[in-house]
């Protein structure tokens, strides 16, 4: 190899090292999450799915759309496992089932 080829190649070889150093890092995916009520049941495993399925770094922003209500709330038919991680408020009743 020839010292002229010699210099090109590390010209070569020093711009690309120094592309790579200055490249601007991946944004992280962002993802919204809107709570109508506690769902921990649901959440935890869609944060883990989508951790395990998207590339690079995942952020998650959590909200909860809990509303001054002052009136009482009764939920019907719903299933029992289904209210392992649910807290109920003083004015909240649940009217819960179980499917074999």
């Amino acid at each position: 190899m020839t010292l002229l080829r010699a210099k090109r190649l590390a010209g070569v070889l020093l711009t690309l090292a120094m592309a790579g150093a200055f490249a601007a890092p991946a944004q992280p995916k962002r993802v919204l999450i809107l709570h109508s009520f506690s769902s921990g049941y649901f959440v935890n495993g869609l944060r883990t799915e989508l951790n395990r399925q998207l590339p690079g770094r995942v952020d998650f922003y959590e909200h909860w759309l809990v509303s001054a209500r002052s009136t009482p709330l009764l939920l019907t038919d719903v299933e029992e496992r289904r209210l392992t991680t649910f807290s109920l408020a003083a004015n909240e009743t649940v009217v819960a089932s179980t499917i074999d």
